[in-house]
């Protein structure tokens, strides 16, 4: 038997495909749309539910563990890393999600190429952020969020986070 790896950052965005889709994915449909192999995948699924936030074989996500997990671990377990200007697609406070709700002075962006904002480079929780996550809305929302609790957001942009956070887990 493998030994416990421990929780990688890009199990984050598996829990956010566990949260965000109305069925149980596939275990390959989650490798093919965040750009992780299926080993990778798998061994996330282990470290997942080895911390209490899935119960794999029932296929059900632990909804309070999970919250309680975002708002109050994350910034530890990946916090955030400012790298420099560039393009892409924004994220937390700056995001489509929030920008209208709290004001932010940055601009924080996932660099991608095909991104058409300009702000701070931040460490995403996938190292290759793929398109498929800009077209998935609910799982976009769901990474800004944990960006937000990552480190970006003030005091106002954290209960506007929680608020998120509470309705995308309980959809």
């Amino acid at each position: 038997m493998r030994k416990y790896r421990g929780l990688k950052p890009h199990d984050i965005a598996i829990l956010g495909m566990l949260v965000t889709e109305k069925n149980w994915p596939s275990q390959s449909k989650i490798s093919r749309e965040l750009c992780i192999s299926q080993s990778e995948v798998s061994l996330g699924f282990k470290a997942l539910e080895k911390v209490g936030l899935i119960q794999s074989s029932a296929k059900k996500v632990n909804k309070i563990s999970v919250k309680e997990f975002i708002i109050h671990v994350i910034k530890y377990l990946v916090p955030i890393e400012k790298e420099g200007i560039s393009r892409g697609f924004l994220t937390g406070p700056s995001s489509v999600f929030f920008k209208d709700k709290v004001h932010s002075d940055n601009m924080y962006i996932w660099p991608h190429e095909e991104g058409d904002s300009k702000g701070i480079i931040i460490n995403s929780v996938i190292a290759k952020m793929p398109e498929s996550i800009i077209s998935n809305r609910s799982l976009y929302l769901f990474l800004s969020i944990v960006d937000i609790f990552r480190g970006l957001g003030g005091v106002r942009h954290l209960k506007e986070a929680e608020k998120e956070l509470e309705r995308l887990i309980h959809e």
